[in-house]
């Protein structure tokens, strides 16, 4: 199901904290922790690749409205060349 990427990006940080609040509440398995530790910085790498996405998109299409179209060169027809 599509979400749009506002709802993505809560939801990436909100597994980055249960990830990162299991990974606290383990006692003696320190090697699975530590995965839980890693697999929740990558989600909220996730995040922030999606918020900076986000906010270049946002930039790009504000540039593209107010930035003239380019001029589109004649092309040739080489048969009917002078």
């Amino acid at each position: 199901m599509y979400q749009e990427p506002e709802e993505n990006t809560s939801s990436y940080q909100d597994t980055a904290e249960t990830l990162r609040r299991l990974a606290g509440e383990l006692r003696f398995d320190l090697c699975r922790a530590k995965q839980l530790r890693a697999l929740a910085d990558a989600f909220e790498r996730l995040a922030e690749r999606q918020r900076a996405g986000k906010q270049l998109g946002a930039e790009l299409s504000r540039r593209a409205r107010y930035a003239p179209l380019p001029q589109r060169k004649q092309r040739r027809d080489p048969q009917f060349h002078d």
